[in-house]
């Protein structure tokens, strides 16, 4: 698996799909730095689920 995630990574490197595709690996913690600042997402944290946004709600209630 991680051989995979890895040829992912490089792969899909400026796509965009490599947040989705560690949420799905269930990785434990998201860590990334971001101009020398280390920003980590730890396991059930509220941030690994997108929100649907207002306008969406608003539009259809029963989301």
């Amino acid at each position: 698996m991680d051989f995979i995630l890895e040829e992912r990574n490089r792969e899909f490197a400026l796509e965009g799909h490599r947040w989705f595709d560690l949420r799905r690996a269930n990785q434990k913690q998201i860590i990334h730095m971001i101009s020398g600042n280390e920003y980590i997402l730890q396991p059930n944290d509220v941030r690994y689920t997108i929100e649907i946004p207002q306008q969406a709600k608003l539009n259809n209630p029963s989301l």
